[in-house]
């Protein structure tokens, strides 16, 4: 009986499980160089009222920062402190924009955190550490082709005049009889005509020059005072 009497009076008792706990997330957790980040701060409990810690940032700076359910309280650039009414699971007390440095690793810390939970307890968690990466912003390379064309040279040929020899031969045969005795003569005049093949017209004209006529009667009177000649002396 009095094991019961035990047993019932301990369920009666009501017990506290504390599940207090403070978080910070942000939007990002790899940046360019120079972006920001938004980062927010939440405590959660079976019912929670409120917070508060101080931030610090390395490799970064904060730029701003507000309350969000901060009824009583203040949000600063170094710290927070935040209270507000009893609120089931969880409250964000504030929101942090923080600017990244150089290429490397960004940290933002929490520390001396205190959280207001069920019942009004309060907790003091460990140190809360975020790290985002930082990066250096990819480079654009732009590439200008010209086409230069090379001068084109051009190259005059002038062909030089061609001169032609043509040889004129003319040949006269005459045959003289004389009493018994017969008498065979051949003549062969040549002519050398140098004719430039500039035009057909320079070659037309040349044939007929009058000094291409003069040369032939000249011939033929030679050849025919010869005959005389010879008639004569044989006939004497």
């Amino acid at each position: 009986m009095m094991k019961k009497i035990l047993l019932l009076i301990i369920l009666l008792i009501p017990f506290s499980v504390s599940a207090m706990s403070m978080e910070l997330s942000c939007d990002k957790y790899t940046v360019y160089v120079g972006e920001n980040v938004n980062c927010s701060v939440k405590v959660k409990d079976t019912n929670v009222s409120g917070g508060e810690a101080n931030i610090s940032v390395s490799n970064g700076n904060i730029t701003s920062y507000s309350k969000v359910t901060c009824g009583n309280g203040e949000v600063g650039k170094d710290n927070f402190s935040c209270t507000d009414i009893l609120t089931p699971n969880s409250l964000t007390l504030a929101s942090y924009t923080i600017k990244a440095g150089v290429a490397g690793t960004m940290s933002i810390t929490l520390s001396d955190i205190t959280i207001v939970g069920n019942n009004f307890d309060e907790d003091h968690p460990s140190n809360i550490v975020k790290n985002i990466s930082v990066i250096d912003r990819p480079t654009t390379t732009t590439t200008t082709y010209r086409h230069t064309q090379a001068p084109v040279t051009k190259t005059t040929t002038t062909q030089a005049p061609v001169t032609n020899e043509i040889t004129t031969g003319t040949v006269v045969t005459e045959t003289i009889t004389v009493d018994s005795m017969t008498v065979q003569t051949t003549t062969s005049t040549t002519v050398k005509t140098t004719v430039p093949t500039v035009s057909p017209k320079t070659e037309e004209s040349n044939e007929k020059s009058p000094m291409f006529f003069v040369k032939l009667i000249g011939s033929s009177v030679g050849l025919m005072a010869l005959s005389y000649f010879l008639i004569v002396v044989l006939k004497h």
